[in-house]
């Protein structure tokens, strides 16, 4: 007979550690769930609208996820070039933050010193304001590739009444419904990305229609389309692919990928693609923007290939001093 007093070695807490971890586990995926989501993206996009109507400026969303939190009728942008923009500027540019606590009462656009340019908050940030708010969800457009089954910002506001109305259970077969409705619908037109008159910008879906009016393809994609590659081909078309997949995952790898844009010649019009025609392709376009046109549009070599020209004929030059 063992008569030693019960010793911290002789308790079992793993049982009840693994269901206090599940319990836990399973409370943050109810929070996180669809529907909170939803709804926290309706009272986020309430804050940002009366934002817009307070200062009455142009609204323009960062399209990483802002657009989830803006009406598409709340949305403008504005038409100025950066040339008009800079003529207009008299004073320096102040980036000045709006959050949820912000009284708007006390905010104005006027300033002697600067002009300033307000930078929007939509979430409250998760505090006593709202911890009574178990449905609440901050950042709840964060990552919608991994939580939205599909859904895009467009379909989003396009469905707002009914997405709201469902309850959890409906939301993946109406989701479903809304994703397969939103691919039926004509592919993005092509977008010229002024002040060239030769980059352009549409979505992947709508590369073979546009082929004959480009010399130059620069497509994002994780698998390239083999009725691309040969369409391209057939037509003597330069196809540059970029082998990235959608959202930040692909971010991460057009970082690598970027550099297949370096020995573009931009004899004729170039094309950026990506899934959506507003992701990626934005980003690659801005790089060949960058790179190859001046600031009023103009194409032109590249600044890399300007210097590596320079540093050629200053080779040549010294050359021929020696000679």
């Amino acid at each position: 007979m063992n008569n030693r007093p019960t010793g911290p070695s002789d308790l079992n807490f793993s049982s009840a550690h693994t269901n206090i971890n599940s319990v836990v586990t399973e409370l943050k995926r109810d929070k996180l769930s669809i529907r909170n989501r939803i709804s926290s993206i309706v009272k986020d996009a309430a804050f940002v609208e009366n934002v817009q109507k307070h200062l009455q400026l142009p609204l323009i969303a960062n399209e990483r996820c802002g657009s989830w939190y803006i009406r598409p009728e709340a949305k403008r942008i504005s038409k100025l070039t950066l040339l008009t923009l800079r003529e207009k500027l008299k004073k320096p540019l102040k980036a000045c933050w709006l959050t949820p606590d912000v009284d708007l009462s006390n905010i104005g656009i006027e300033s002697d010193d600067f002009h300033p340019v307000y930078l929007c908050t939509a979430s409250s940030r998760v505090s006593a304001d709202i911890a009574d708010d178990a449905t609440y969800v901050q950042g709840a457009a964060d990552d919608h590739e991994s939580w939205a089954l599909g859904l895009n910002a467009v379909s989003f506001w396009q469905n707002e009444v009914q997405l709201v109305a469902a309850s959890e259970d409906e939301l993946p077969d109406l989701i479903s419904i809304l994703v397969d409705k939103s691919t039926t619908i004509s592919h993005r037109s092509l977008s010229l990305i002024k002040p060239t008159s030769e980059l352009f910008i549409c979505d992947n879906g709508g590369v073979l229609e546009q082929l004959h009016a480009v010399k130059t393809v620069v497509l994002c994609a994780q698998d390239l389309d083999p009725a691309i590659e040969k369409a391209a081909l057939n037509a003597k078309i330069k196809l540059i692919h970029l082998v990235c997949g959608e959202g930040k995952v692909g971010s991460r790898q057009l970082r690598i990928e970027l550099h297949k844009i370096d020995h573009i010649k931009v004899d004729g019009s170039v094309l950026c693609c990506c899934w959506s025609g507003r992701d990626l392709a934005v980003g690659v376009a801005l790089a060949i923007l960058c790179k190859y046109f001046s600031i009023d549009g103009q194409a032109q070599a590249s600044k890399i290939h300007l210097q590596q020209d320079r540093d050629q004929t200053a080779s040549q030059l010294d050359h021929g001093k020696h000679a």
